[in-house]
């Protein structure tokens, strides 16, 4: 059941808050003392770098804001976990769940991730087992995130196959011991999101299947809780700000960009060459705030392009009893604070 606090009202509502939130607008937001705000986010991704890069030129500071970023493996124990962080970003189909369990607003895109979502098997596989993956799927181990970006790929892949989440033998697993498990021995298929498909390509390992070739989209969204959104919609706007502002950056920077991409890696424990990681660059969609208002603003009465994304993961989910029932997204998908993040600063 959807949450009360992401009812169709509530978003309604949003714009009338918002709305007396410009109307008071304070213009230098340093003048203030550094308001706090709870950050979550997963290590080492790509999305997440502009948290990193917002720290390292001041762009938080200037927002007037103090960060605490708050660290999970996968977007799963990241709705879990929803009382201990305020904004931040996730895959889009655990937002999807996190908006249907417990009101979470979508209020942006982090980048479009079809690319870097992978379907894969070792080297050998084709010299070994697969030969007619239509066939030779059925009934070996697939190791997956759950409920995850990887999750929604790896059913549009079977579909595509005329295959099931039941026609295989499915065993849920983080990503890093999803990649540790593709060194060893255990399992057969692994579904994996960069930097972890870097990995495994480093490995010899081989895509069965990406978002493209199954022929969907797999966005990364921002998002806010509903009660922080409601109480402090002045700090998400600022969010938003740094975010974009150290997007802005890194399309401009993009080789130091990518030494601070190298950095957030090894300060996980990662160890990929650089090259792996420029494919982090090559293969993402990053949308600037105008780009993403025209993806997320309903038209004509018709549903927005991400309202359409989401709408089909949900098809997804549903099909394969992960849901009971597919959310709406207009009532949790919200372009007002993009709207005011976007508006001219006041004087």
């Amino acid at each position: 059941m959807i949450a009360h606090a992401a009812s169709g009202l509530f978003i309604a509502g949003l714009a009338l808050i918002l709305s007396c939130v410009a109307f008071g607008r304070l213009a230098p937001a340093i003048a203030q003392a550094p308001a706090s705000i709870r950050v979550s986010y997963q290590p080492a991704t790509f999305w997440s770098l502009p948290f990193y890069v917002a720290a390292e030129k001041g762009f938080w500071e200037a927002e007037g804001l103090k960060p605490e970023l708050v660290p999970f493996s996968s977007g799963t124990p990241q709705v879990e976990g929803a009382d201990t962080w305020d904004v931040g970003g996730m895959g889009a189909p655990p937002a999807l769940v996190g908006a249907a369990e417990r009101g979470l607003l979508i209020i942006g895109l982090t980048n479009d991730e079809s690319l870097t979502n992978a379907v894969m098997v070792r080297g050998n596989a084709a010299h070994t087992w697969l030969k007619r993956p239509a066939r030779d799927l059925r009934n070996r181990t697939v190791l997956v995130t759950p409920l995850s970006t990887g999750e929604y790929l790896l059913l549009a892949y079977l579909k595509s196959l005329g295959l099931t989440r039941e026609s295989v033998k499915i065993v849920p697993m983080d990503q890093p011991a999803i990649l540790s498990a593709f060194a060893g021995t255990e399992g057969d298929v692994f579904v994996l999101w960069a930097p972890n498909t870097f990995s495994a390509l480093s490995r010899g390992g081989k895509v069965l299947a990406n978002g493209r070739t199954a022929n969907v989209t797999v966005p990364g969204v921002l998002v806010a809780t509903p009660s922080f959104a409601r109480e402090h919609p002045d700090l998400v706007v600022r969010f938003l700000r740094a975010y974009f502002r150290a997007i802005d950056w890194q399309r401009a920077n993009q080789e130091e960009a990518l030494t601070q991409l190298q950095r957030f890696d090894q300060q996980t424990g990662g160890a990929l060459d650089r090259q792996w990681l420029h494919e982090s660059f090559k293969t993402r969609q990053v949308w600037g705030m105008a780009a993403q208002l025209r993806l997320m603003t309903p038209k004509d009465g018709k549903p927005s392009s991400v309202e359409k994304w989401l709408t089909e993961i949900g098809h997804y989910f549903v099909g394969a009893g992960l849901l009971k029932q597919n959310p709406e997204p207009r009532k949790f998908v919200t372009d007002e604070f993009l709207k005011m993040a976007s508006a001219p600063p006041a004087k």
